[in-house]
């Protein structure tokens, strides 16, 4: 994680309750000021945490614009094929 860590240009905590949001440049300070709210931080990489679901998300997406454009194909329903009565 310390390779990662070094990649990160800032780090931040937003806490909700008060309304803040504060910036620190390094992963020490940030993790100081989070033992001070009581957050243990468990940080990485962001591929690793949303990785297998992104993947997930873009082939269920892909697979329903298929079938849309499928079911769509050369009915009056689709939406470019349909006429305004003026």
């Amino acid at each position: 994680m310390d390779n990662d860590a070094k990649a990160a240009d800032s780090f931040f905590v937003l806490d909700k309750e008060s309304g803040t949001h504060e910036t620190y440049t390094d992963r020490a300070s940030f993790e100081g000021r989070a033992r001070e709210i009581g957050v243990a931080p468990n940080l990485k990489p962001i591929d690793v945490v949303y990785g297998p679901q992104m993947v997930g998300f873009v082939l269920l997406a892909t697979w329903v614009v298929v079938v849309r454009n499928r079911r769509f194909e050369g009915t009056s329903n689709h939406p470019l094929n349909r006429q305004v009565a003026v």
